[in-house]
């Protein structure tokens, strides 16, 4: 795999992630950010959104109920995505099946969580677009959490 300088990930990112990440854990040596590619729809099974049902910010990070809705979860019904919804539909309507680009964080059993392009990401997974997304993975050793809102 290949590796991308973290510098660049947050000149490329930092500004589009609107959950709370924790730049000083992302600033150390024991987190490095790599390359992935995912072909989609065979691979949507390893993307998670931030979002939880309703669109709220869900439980205590510390709790087990804490792991948000996958892209699977989310396109089956974007109802349940409250204030997410609308995003989700405006790209469902423009049906735009182009490859892209998304910053991602590394979660368990080989799963991602999409730190941006959530909208874009759920209406292909509706529309059911074979794209490439190019993940920008944030890979965090020794049990270093990441996001201060999520329990990740």
């Amino acid at each position: 795999m290949q590796t991308m300088d973290k510098e660049d990930f947050k000149a490329r990112f930092q500004s589009v992630i609107r959950v709370r990440m924790d730049w000083h854990a992302f600033d150390s040596p024991e987190v490095v950010v790599q390359r992935e590619q995912l072909a989609l729809p065979r691979q949507l099974d390893r993307l998670w959104t931030p979002w939880y049902v309703g669109g709220t910010d869900g439980p205590p990070p510390q709790t087990p109920e804490a792991e948000p809705l996958s892209v699977n979860e989310a396109a089956r019904d974007v109802e349940r995505l409250g204030h997410n919804g609308p995003g989700v539909h405006r790209h469902v309507q423009e049906g735009d099946a182009r490859d892209y680009e998304a910053p991602a964080l590394q979660m368990a059993d080989g799963r991602f969580l999409l730190l941006d392009r959530n909208h874009h990401t759920v209406a292909a997974a509706i529309l059911g677009s074979a794209v490439t997304v190019a993940l920008a993975v944030v890979r965090p050793t020794g049990g270093r959490r990441m996001l201060l809102d999520l329990p990740f």
